[in-house]
This record gives C-alpha cells, structure tokens and sequence, in this order.
C-alpha cells in the first residue's frame, strides 16, 4: 500500500514578536587635569588629520568596533612642526608681567611667548644668582631660542610617538569625541571632521638657557696723569638660573 497525501485546505497564520540589540558608539567626552598656560589657535591641516586611520568590525561579527591608528608619520610631524611656528597667542598666560606680559601677549608666536616667558624667569633669578646687583645689568640680553624650527619638529615626533604608544582604548577617543552626525552610512577610514571643527594639541615646554659672562669695562682708558688704568676679568656668570616648564595648548581649526 502506497502512502497518502492529504493536504489540508486552509492555510492558517503564524506571528511571531522578538527582539534584536544594535551596539552602537557612545559619544565621549575628555576633559585634561588643568588649565593650559597659553592657548594657541592656528590651522588644522589636512596632513595632521589624516595622520588618524579609522577601522570598524567585520560584518559578521555583531561586536561595534571603531579603532583609530596612526598612519603617514612624515606628513604628520612636517604639518605639526608648522603648525607650531605658525601659531599665535589667544589665551595670554596670566603669569607673564609688565614687558614680558608684552612680548609675550595676544598675537604673538608661539616662540616669542617661550622667550618672554624664559626672559622673566631669567631676569627674576638675577636676584639670586650669587652677583652683586652693583655690577650686572638688571636683565640679560639677546636671549634667544636655538633652532625652533628642529624643536618644534622634535616635539611633533614626540607628539607621534605618543599617540602610537597609547592603548587602543585611549587612542579611539580622538574618534568618539566627535559627534554622531559626522559619520556618514558608508563607511570611510578618513576621521570626518567638518569646517569649523576643532582639534586640541597640548604639550610640556621644557625651556633651558645657557646664561654666558659677557663682562664690560666700564673704567677709563688709562688713569690720567697720575697712573693707568687695566681692566681684569668680570665676576663670572652666576648660579642658580632655570625656567619653568609651561603648559601650551594648540587649538587648530579646520
């Protein structure tokens, strides 16, 4: 016997309700310990941020990931250093007083702060560097940075390499501070900042100055009729001089 088929004449109706879960990105923000000395506003390059590589999960894993890593060094540090002779004082460091408040005030570059700056240090340790105020001048002269240019280069690497070293976890903020309407539904590796967005760069000047004797002979010639007059070695340049680490935040705008 052949087995039957019978096929019911009614076709019934089934619903079903269930549930799904999206992860999805929070929006971080990050606040630094303390207030900045200066503030500085400049130019924000297409070169710096493009330093910062976006990655996202596979498709098939469920698991939200958004990495940032670091990429194309060069153009980062070439673009950074630039920016760092580039811009100008917009928050003027408070500490800074009468003709150091003016060297180093509103508009003013990023190095003539740091010699502002390094010149009241200076001048005020003049009270104590072992010289008689008699016979010294009451501020140096000619203070000057070496090589700002090569500092600045040294300190866009320092900037790289930091960034580098940070664990993912710390490194994926420079993505999550952003708001969620700048990422669009296709995916870019490009960090989306629009015009008008900001990017903020803090870092630890740390300024040192050789103070040399440059001794002056301010007595006569010769003695007169009586005698003559010859002039031995100056006092020596002193202890105890030093500048204080200051804290510079750049603030470059697309």
């Amino acid at each position: 016997m052949s087995a039957a088929i019978v096929n019911i004449p009614f076709v019934g109706s089934m619903n079903n309700d269930g549930s799904a879960s999206l992860q999805t990105v929070k929006k971080e923000t990050y606040t630094f310990t303390a207030a900045a000395d200066v503030v500085l506003s400049g130019t924000l390059s297409d070169d710096i941020i493009g330093a910062f590589q976006l990655s996202q999960e596979t498709q098939t894993s469920g698991t939200v990931v958004l990495e940032v890593a670091m990429r194309n060094e060069s153009a980062f540090k070439t673009a950074l250093r630039n920016a760092l002779q580039a811009v100008t004082v917009s928050t003027a460091d408070a500490d800074l007083t009468g003709q150091y408040a003016t060297a180093g005030a509103v508009s003013k570059s990023l190095e003539e702060y740091i010699v502002a700056w390094a010149r009241q240090q200076i001048d005020d340790d003049l009270n104590r560097n072992t010289i008689g105020a008699a016979i010294e001048a009451s501020e140096v002269e000619n203070l000057a940075i070496t090589d700002f240019s090569a500092n600045a280069f040294a300190a866009a690497g320092n900037m790289y390499a930091g960034l580098s070293a940070l664990s993912a976890d710390t490194r994926r903020l420079v993505a999550t501070q952003l708001p969620p309407s700048r990422f669009p539904d296709t995916f870019t590796d490009a960090l989306p900042l629009a015009s008008g967005d900001k990017m903020v760069f803090r870092f630890n000047v740390d300024t040192t100055i050789e103070v040399l004797q440059d001794p002056k002979d301010l007595g006569a010639n010769d003695g007169g009729a009586d005698g003559s007059a010859s002039a031995g070695a100056g006092p020596g340049n002193g202890t105890n001089y030093g500048v204080d680490v200051r804290v510079i935040e750049l603030v470059l705008t697309k």
